[in-house]
């Protein structure tokens, strides 16, 4: 290991980060619980941020020692990345994640987006980009280097893809902070990944505070849903692309948000925390009697549209009236998901106990 000196400069950033802490091996108090592929580590001085690889189990994708800009001291532990904070000309590729910096009051330190064009109506990134304040790199899979490098930026967050490239943005010279909060399987897991955006942007106390929140209403609503004596509708999600209609697994994300809101997910049972790739007749095998069919579609679709695109959609039992629609170009439904999923709780509780429309889901377009 190299030399590290203790810096006491990033104190500062730590006074007022409350909620459950738990001692670390090393010295040190753990601030993360509900995560699986992320832990924050308080040590004396500096902040430890570790991400567990998602496709690899029991390896490390990425490890970070968050330390003070105003400290002198360079020196990290090995195998870790120094990341200065907070951060002042941050390139982020998600909008997801610049929604909730943009929550922690920290906007003024994105510097640049990827993919702006698919920026919702709701993002406020995207009034900045139009005025010129936040740059836009392009396509996340190609973006613009020669723009990256001329922004001198402290630290680029990206979302990490098993086989997918970086398009060369690591010439960049910034560190690259893996966000892999997608790959959580849980609500409560994804949200605490707010955390680290606490730290690096230098508002740990703002974030433990939404999270605790969120956490609270969240297990609230899914309480008040376990109480109630209501039937339990079955529940159908997605449409097939190119001929497979890929699902999420029993242990998935969504496959616990169904469950906490009281609906009946068809394929509850099926272990794993990714996609079933399924053909046309293993849907209507488990789904046919769908009572719901929630779909989420940029800019929407009508009930013709979707008996175009999926011929066996007057096959189901949720075809027209039970079908529901999230237009996720006019709503933050993607955005609210990742950080605020107590939101959509509440919204798919009220859909699954009869309500008509809600925030985010509507009947289909005629």
């Amino acid at each position: 290991m190299k030399p590290f000196v203790t810096v006491f400069a990033l104190a500062a950033l730590l006074c007022g980060c409350g909620g459950a802490h738990h001692a670390a091996p090393g010295g040190g108090d753990t601030v993360t619980r509900a995560a699986s592929l992320l832990t924050i580590v308080e040590r004396p001085g500096w902040v430890e941020a570790s991400v567990a690889d998602p496709w690899r189990e029991g390896h490390v994708l990425a490890r970070y020692a968050l330390v003070a800009d105003s400290a002198a001291n360079t020196s990290v532990p090995d195998g870790y990345t120094l990341v200065r904070v907070p951060l002042r000309r941050s390139i982020v590729y998600s909008s997801i994640h610049t929604a909730a910096i943009d929550e922690l009051g920290a906007a003024g330190a994105i510097a640049a987006v990827a993919d702006g064009d698919w920026l919702s109506d709701s993002d406020p990134v995207k009034a900045r980009i139009a005025a010129g304040d936040v740059a836009d790199l392009g396509p996340s899979m190609s973006p613009s280097v020669e723009m990256a490098v001329g922004l001198e930026p402290d630290a680029i967050l990206l979302s990490p893809y098993e086989s997918g490239g970086r398009g060369g943005i690591e010439r960049a010279g910034a560190p690259l902070v893996e966000m892999a909060d997608y790959m959580e399987p849980t609500p409560h897991g994804r949200a605490e990944w707010l955390l680290l955006m606490g730290y690096l942007y230098g508002v740990p106390g703002r974030a433990r505070g939404i999270c605790d929140s969120v956490a609270a209403r969240y297990d609230s609503i899914a309480a008040a849903v376990a109480r109630s004596e209501r039937p339990r509708p079955r529940v159908l999600t997605e449409r097939p692309q190119s001929g497979v209609w890929y699902v999420p697994a029993g242990g998935s994300y969504m496959a616990r948000l169904i469950a906490d809101a009281g609906g009946d997910y068809a394929w509850a049972d099926e272990p794993g925390s990714g996609s079933l790739a399924l053909d046309a007749a293993a849907v209507l095998d488990r789904a046919a009697d769908a009572d719901y069919w929630l779909l989420k579609e940029y800019g929407g679709i009508s009930e013709a549209a979707l008996a175009s695109a999926v011929p066996l959609a007057r096959g189901l039992n949720a075809y027209p009236r039970g079908v529901r629609v999230c237009d996720t170009r006019a709503t933050g439904l993607y955005l609210d998901q990742a950080f605020h999923p107590d939101r959509v709780l509440s919204d798919m509780a009220a859909v699954f106990a009869g309500a008509d429309s809600t925030i985010y889901f509507r009947p289909l377009a005629r």
